[in-house]
Order: C-alpha cells, then sequence, then structure tokens
C-alpha cells in the first residue's frame, strides 16, 4: 500500500551526487534491487570525476536524508538517457519518483533536449505502468543483454518522454 505524500514527506531539492552521498546511495541500490544489476561505488565515482563520459547521478532529498537518485547520461544532448531511478523502499508512495521525473524533464527541456529515453525490463509491468502513467510511451522491445540464471536473455522495453508534450 502507497503512503500519501504530504508536506513531510515530499522531497524538496535535487543535487549531484558527492563522495560522501555514497554509502547512502548504495544503501538504496541494494534496497532498490536486491536481485538485479548493481552499481559499484566506483561506478558512480566515475560520474563524479567525468560527468561527460559517465553521466551524472543525482540525489533526492528530503530535509536531511537521500531518499532517491537518478542516473542520466547525455544531458546536453536531443535525446536523455535515465539509466536509472530508484527510491528507498521505505519511502516509496510519496511522490519521490514523480518529483525526480519533472525535476528532470525541467532540467532537460532547459538544456534544449526533445526526448528522455529509458530501458526497462518487460519482466516489471507495474514499473513500465508508473512511466506510462507519467508520460511515457513504448516504443520497442527487445533483448537486454542480461540472462537469468537458466540463461535466457531478458527483453527490455524501450520507451520515450517526448518533451513538447504537456507534464501529467
Amino acid at each position: 500500500m502507497h503512503k500519501a505524500a504530504t508536506k513531510e514527506t515530499s522531497p524538496d531539492r535535487i543535487a549531484k551526487l558527492t563522495v560522501a552521498d555514497f554509502p547512502r546511495v548504495m544503501q538504496i541500490e541494494r534496497a532498490a534491487f536486491p536481485n538485479g544489476r548493481r552499481k559499484t561505488v566506483d561506478g558512480y565515482r566515475s560520474c563524479i570525476v567525468d560527468g561527460k563520459k559517465h553521466g551524472n547521478v543525482y540525489v533526492v532529498w528530503r530535509a536531511d536524508t537521500i531518499v532517491g537518485y537518478l542516473h542520466v547520461k547525455h544531458e546536453a544532448m536531443p535525446k536523455v538517457l535515465l539509466c536509472n531511478l530508484a527510491t528507498d523502499p521505505a519511502h516509496e508512495g510519496m511522490g519521490i519518483g514523480t518529483f525526480a521525473i519533472n525535476w528532470l524533464r525541467k532540467k532537460s527541456a532547459g538544456n534544449k533536449s526533445s526526448l528522455i529515453f529509458l530501458h526497462v525490463r518487460a519482466s516489471k509491468p507495474d514499473t513500465i505502468a508508473w512511466y506510462k502513467h507519467r508520460g511515457f510511451t513504448e516504443i520497442k522491445r527487445g533483448p537486454c543483454g542480461y540472462k537469468v540464471g537458466s540463461g535466457d536473455e531478458l527483453t527490455k522495453v524501450t520507451m520515450e518522454l517526448d518533451l513538447s508534450a504537456p507534464m501529467r
């Protein structure tokens, strides 16, 4: 059951990842993706060192607590890639993901980008529905390069958000 967002529980700002943020971001990564591919501290550190090559990681804050993060590539390009969006499971349903998407949408439009795109595993219909509810549309399906324990390759769904469309 989702908790309703209130002024006290809603996120209030987004900032670029710092080295001091690593432990909390990694806690969220492990909690949000317990069986999935995980970023390493070095992987996120590369985003601080060379954001143009590796993208940038932004942390979502509520008061003095990091409650989520997003990893973004190609920010100054026509098509922005949202690599990862994660919230602390203890804070799900409080508008953190929507806050992050709206922030990225405004930031991308300000950089003259026209689209935000992302990939979601086809085995995550709730996540696909969540993005659709926020204006993303499915544009294709195909292999994603990850294999499950049986050796079967997973399918990814590519989705995009047209930044000229009205916000939902």
